[in-house]
């Protein structure tokens, strides 16, 4: 895995020998211009994962291993959270932000 990436992993179930047993598999990964992950939330459905690598936000299909779209914060993002009501709160340093994401996905 790369310095500053993502991994989104899954844990399996599976038979071996009749005996089960399970481990970790890599669904997917991603990184933002070299930029170091500094947090993530996955939304209540599991459509959207949201990763803040430095001061940039990421919005990423986790499915597709897609992202949809990155926005520039004035500092680096600390805390993301996906909300209630399809809202999307994120922290930096210096200020805390929440976006109507229904206003954005979709259209």
């Amino acid at each position: 895995m790369e310095a500053g990436s993502y991994q989104y992993v899954e844990l399996v179930y599976f038979f071996k020998d009749e005996a089960r047993t399970s481990c970790w598999r890599v669904e997917s990964s991603g990184y933002y211009k070299d930029k170091p992950c500094l947090c993530a939330d996955f939304s209540d459905d599991g459509t959207m994962l949201a990763v803040g690598f430095g001061n940039a936000l990421t919005l990423w299909d986790p499915i597709e291993n897609h992202m949809c779209t990155a926005i520039t914060q004035s500092g680096n993002v600390t805390k993301v959270k996906f909300c209630i009501g399809g809202h999307l709160a994120l922290s930096t340093e210096t200020e805390v932000v929440l976006w109507d994401l229904c206003k954005y996905v979709g259209k």
